[in-house]
């Protein structure tokens, strides 16, 4: 049986989506201990009153697959994750707990009322000792809350009258931690508990009785002393317990010694003190507030040897003061923290053992920060046999001998001490790497030499072995010219041995000029907090996905942006027979794994590492069971509640199919939940007449658990151009929202209308040109309605718009943006055609913060206007670490104002991405629709191949008509560059160099310029029109299984994007009326590419897909099977 590794810190528990009814392994129970009393059930034993057993998850799944009726008391005991709901999760949950079940934590085989009740967590005071009366022998598990407010673990140990075990306890700050322990009780009768920590407090703890085995319970001989009355708890299985915790300090003097005053001593840049109390001396030596300030004593000692120098010392600040250690005037160097007291007036004692020689000797403290050090009263020498502190050792490392990409070594400004210096790209994500040595474990200090001839700070992130989250910001401010270098520092904590040093660039204009760093051991404390600096994205789960396929099982994860460089992935297969570690994968290896022995009804879990530490235990599989006959691929179905049909004031009905999807994490679980939008048979195009039926916006958990519906009301007209909405964690809880426009009479996800419901503004001819218009924060977790502002800007004058009846004015754009460079913004847009108008939201405390507006107005000459687009999207066009707003042929900047235009009109569809690498930054290709802007300047319809950030036209194609489609990615191998192509010949060319022609785009497919998407062994995209996917050189590898497409000649998915597994994406298509099928590919890859949902372009993109016509989501990075380097993961973050 697979084992859970001690160095387990933390478990989650993956939802698998779409098992086959006998996918779980019936496994002997564990314990059987069933559940006799009658007033309580036994958590996860659902069938036959024997213990918790495989056949308890076989049960919940067939429950789930509607095979298997459970009675009342039967869904109690399913519940085994006790989150109030039956589900997939119980079963996994119930099967992890067999696998593990010595594991303390969750719901499973918990013994639990039937009545359902349970008492409250009270908080007992006045005594450290409680006591209960227990019935029965048994397992029984205490559930501790409590607080600890320093920086690392807290061990809290728990004595009982039988023995004792302790728990780590990690750190909390202001908020509640929870910790789970399972300890015996031999007999029935009455028993004691008391608990022992210096750091952690409980403030209460419930006791359970439970099945699960107890860990490193430590028997005693002696049992707890129970003095004096106690407080007795009741019932069991579920009480309370509390204690109020008391430390004992223990203060060892210092025997022995020779004292020497820092009174007497040689003081530079400082003085002698006795303002703050507490002293021995006649005064205190207090050093300026400066790096260098120093006290030097002058020791004498008696005999060659080490000695333990015992420092006397106040620091009433926070933060350590540490100081270099210097003997004799040698160039060896020792460190001393010297830590915060919390007053002047409160002195400790931090010390030091070093090597003396006979008679006189001299001690040097010098300052290494510009805090200066802390205050000095004496020192104590004591000869010791301890072994002495080993010097700091500088060593030099040249950054021409380090890697490096996205830089060069140059040599043309003069002032280097290397052979040559390297110079960054003007690019976010170069980066150099050292490899250093440590000749012990501790903090050193990073001393960089290099050049910044502007006046920019050049700010790298520094990470240290691979550690990403841990990551540190380095400043790297302007010194005056090229050829003037300068040093920035930087505390870091190596391990004995090798380490790397990565200094990667975080702007735009890349990092400075750098020559060398050096590396020295130091007594300042290295950075223990989190790299916040960059952009905030999901946490996510592993995102297992199991894919049945003719010849067995293709099997992938998720590698993350955030990963440690140090990762390891066990992957194993679970079944009946035993389970099987198939390998294990490091951070080099491509996350997928076909296993040729596999079958659909395996699944598979996947245990994470960190320089072989456990810290994701059994990520459970997504099981995609269905072979897809199509070429390629497998399959799961999402079942939905599909609504009823309703009827319109003109006597005709409507019906309703799934639409447009997006997708969010709900909870902070790490798995995404699906949003649907539903779409009656009689929604419209803006350009045409006719009532719609209401607008419904669904939520789902991937295993078909429905969680709400918002019901946008008679008030929204329904068609592709009316409703974005857009899913994201705005507010950086760690959770999603969505934002869409509302009106009156719409019904959020508990029921609550928003504004007058009584109302109706629909013509006779079906639009809806008059009423108040909103924009509306829903909750993502219960589709509650947090706020509610007017939809800006107004209609105002329909025919300010570009018509009158009612088209232009009602086309509607959304994106999503970092347009701060660190939170994401809702962008919330009006016409395109003439007047173009765009708002932007942030989210906090629950409401919607207009960020800026931009407006053109009815200005036929103000930039941007009639330059807009049927899609609007979010990107880094300047590469300044801020997303702007791509409307079309205008670009809004971060900050509101017009970036850039080409004026060129708009258009029906545009791509961004890095499509020419060797023109710097992104590109947009572009279709336009007009023969004239506005504004009357010839347009001539065609495509557009433009820099980003500078408007500068790189390829330009005109027509004769509406070029209404067009596409651009890698799709051929070995060109140099994308490959890109319109509608209106249907010509493939370069989109580098000389842009010539590559092929027709019937060489890759007879359909349309729709959609792309990476499904395949390689990194060039298929192209996507329908339900079919062809690709150069290999034609057709994929056409759906009973599926359908979405919005007349849009012809597009629900969506696509890369959902789960490995890199690869998954494609989401309506099933019949009723259903979401799922399908991810089934071809192995090579290629070791972190979740392009961490790519931030790539997931706003995927956020914006639904809006107007559908557009593909583009990675801001290129990738060539030819000509292949891996693109190193971006400067990102989540919360914990």
């Amino acid at each position: 049986m697979k084992k859970k590794s001690k160095a387990l810190k933390a478990v989650s528990l993956a939802v698998s989506a779409a098992l086959s009814l006998s996918s779980f392994p019936f496994l002997t129970p564990a314990v059987s201990d069933a559940a006799t009393e009658d007033a309580y059930f036994l958590r996860g034993d659902v069938v036959g009153n024997d213990g918790i057993t495989g056949a308890d998850a076989a049960a919940i799944q067939q429950y789930d697959a509607k095979v298997l009726n459970l009675d009342e008391k039967q869904m109690l005991q399913a519940d085994a994750n006790a989150d109030g709901r039956v589900s997939i999760s119980d079963a996994v949950a119930i099967l992890q707990w067999l696998v593990m079940y010595n594991y303390n934590g969750g719901h499973t085989g918990e013994y639990a009322l039937l009545s359902g009740e349970s008492d409250p967590d009270n908080d007992f005071s006045g005594t450290s000792l409680r006591y209960i009366e227990t019935d029965i022998a048994g397992h029984y598990k205490l559930r501790i809350k409590y607080t600890n407010n320093t920086d690392t673990d807290a061990a809290l140990t728990v004595r009982t009258d039988e023995g004792y075990t302790t728990v780590n306890c990690p750190p909390t700050g202001t908020q509640e931690g929870e910790v789970d322990i399972v300890i015996p009780v031999e007999s029935a009768g009455t028993h004691y508990f008391s608990f022992e920590s210096d750091n952690a407090k409980v403030s209460t703890a419930k006791i359970i009785r439970t099945a699960n085995m107890t860990g490193n319970f430590t028997k005693e001989a002696s049992p707890i002393v129970t003095d004096g009355p106690q407080e007795q708890n009741t019932t069991v299985p579920t009480q309370d317990i509390h204690y109020e915790e008391t430390t004992t300090a223990t203060v060892t003097p210092v025997i022995n010694t020779n004292r020497y005053y820092a009174a007497d001593a040689v003081i530079s840049e400082g003085v002698v003190e006795s303002t703050n109390t507490g002293f021995e001396g006649s005064g205190y030596a207090n050093v300026d507030n400066k790096t260098g300030s120093s006290v030097e004593f002058t020791v004498d000692v008696a005999e060659d040897g080490n000695y333990e120098i015992n420092f006397r010392y106040a620091n009433g600040t926070a933060s350590s003061r540490p100081m270099q250690i210097v003997v004799n005037g040698s160039s060896d160097a020792y460190y001393v923290d010297f830590a915060g007291t919390d007053a002047w007036t409160t002195w400790n004692n931090d010390s030091i053992v070093i090597p003396l020689k006979k008679g006189k000797n001299t001690i040097k403290a010098v300052s290494t920060t510009e805090n200066g050090g802390p205050n000095i009263d004496y020192i104590d020498v004591v000869k010791t046999d301890k072994e002495p502190a080993q010097p700091a050792v500088i060593e030099r490392y040249y950054a021409v001998e380090a890697e490096y990409l996205k830089a060069w070594k140059e040599d043309t400004n003069t002032g280097f001490a290397g052979t040559a210096y390297l110079n960054y790209d003007n690019a976010i994500g170069g980066y150099i790497e050292w490899t250093v040595n440590a000749p012990q474990d501790g903090n050193y200090e990073v001393d960089f030499r290099y050049a910044n001839g502007t006046d920019v700070n050049r700010k790298i992130k520094l990470i240290t072995n691979g550690d990403r989250t841990h990551g540190q910001y380095v400043d790297f401010n302007g010194t005056g010219a090229w050829t003037t270098w300068g040093d920035s520092k930087a505390v870091v904590s190596l391990k004995k041995g090798k380490n790397t040093l990565k200094a990667y660039a975080t702007t735009s204009a890349g990092g400075p000029n750098m020559d060398y760093i050096e590396i020295s051991q130091t007594g300042q404390n290295a950075p223990a907090s989190k790299a916040t600096q960059g952009k905030q994205v999901e946490k996510l789960n592993r995102g297992v996905v199991m894919a049945h396929a003719k010849n067995g099982n293709l099997v992938s994860w998720r590698l993350l942006a955030t990963d440690d460089e140090n990762t390891t992935f066990d992957l194993w297969r679970i079944r009946d027979s035993g389970n099987v570690k198939l390998g294990t994968f490091t951070m080099k290896d491509a996350s997928n794994y076909f296993d040729a022995e596999g079958t659909a009804t395996d699944w598979y879990t996947v245990d994470v590492s960190v320089n072989g530490e456990s810290t994701e235990f059994a990520q459970a599989s997504t099981n995609f069971t269905n072979t897809n006959s199509g070429q390629s691929g497998a399959y799961f179905d999402i079942q939905l509640k599909q609504p009823a049909g309703l009827t319109m004031p003109d006597g005709t009905t409507c019906t309703y199919s799934p639409n447009d999807c997006s997708v969010g994490d709900v909870d902070g679980d790490g798995q995404y939940e699906l949003f649907v939008k539903w779409d009656p048979s009689n929604s419209q195009d803006n350009s045409k007449n006719g009532y719609t039926g209401n607008v419904y916006i669904d939520c789902y958990r991937l295993d078909g658990t429905f969680l709400w519906r918002v019901d946008l009301g008679k008030n929204i007209r329904a068609g592709a151009h009316y409703t974005q909405y857009m899913v994201y964690d705005f507010d950086g809880d760690g959770k999603c929202e969505m934002i869409c426009k509302t009106a009156d009479g719409t019904v959020d996800g508990t029921g609550k209308v928003v504004g007058d419901g009584s109302k109706d503004y629909r013509s006779s001819a079906g639009r809806i040109l008059e009423g108040p218009e909103y924009l509306t924060l829903f909750d993502g977790a219960t589709g509650k309605a947090l706020d509610t502002v007017d939809y800006k800007p107004a209609r105002g004058d329909v025919g300010a718009w570009g018509d009158t009846y009612g088209n232009r004015v009602d086309r509607f754009t959304a994106c999503v943006a970092y347009l701060d460079g660190k939170n994401a913004y809702a962008c919330f847009g009006r016409g395109y055609y003439t007047r173009l108008a765009v708002t932007a939201y942030g989210v906090s405390g629950g409401k919607l913060k207009e960020y800026w507006a931009f407006d053109t107005g009815n200005n036929v000459s103000a930039a941007g206007y009639g330059d807009g687009n049927h899609h609007c999207m979010g990107a880094d066009v300047d590469q300044d670490g801020k997303d702007e707003v791509v409307c079309g042929s205008v670009i809004i900047d971060d900050n509101g104002k017009v970036l850039n235009t080409t004026s060129l009109a708009h258009g029906d569809a545009i791509h961004i991405g890095d499509f020419d690498p060797s023109n710097p930054g992104l590109e947009i290709f572009q279709c336009l629709e007009d023969e004239k802007h506005p504004n009357g300047t010839v347009v001539s319809y065609g495509t557009i191949l433009r820099d980003a950030a500078t408007a500068k036209v790189l390829f330009r194609e005109t027509a004769g008509g509406d070029t209404g489609r067009c596409i651009a990615d890698n799709l051929i191998t070995g060109n140099g560059g994308a490959e890109m192509c319109g509608s209106h010949n249907s010509v493939v060319y370069s989109a580098t160099g000389d842009h010539a022609k590559v092929c027709d785009w019937s060489n890759i497919t007879k359909w349309g310029q729709n959609s792309v998407v990476y499904w395949t062994d390689v990194l060039e995209r298929a192209v996507l029109d329908r339900t079919m996917a062809d690709q150069y050189g290999k034609g057709r590898v994929f056409s759906g299984d009973g599926v359908g497409y979405n919005n007349y000649t849009k012809s597009n998915a629900c969506l696509t994007c890369d959902l789960m597994g490995d890199w690869r994406e998954e494609m989401l298509f309506p099933c019949g009326t009723d259903k979401i099928r799922v399908f991810t590919t089934t071809y192995t890859t090579d290629y070791n590419i972190y979740s392009l949902m961490h790519n931030t372009q790539y997931r706003v993109q995927v956020a914006s897909q639904n809006n107007g016509y559908n557009q593909p989501p583009h990675t801001d990075y290129y990738l060539d099977t030819t000509e292949y380097t891996r693109p190193e993961e971006p400067d990102v973050w989540v919360k914990d």
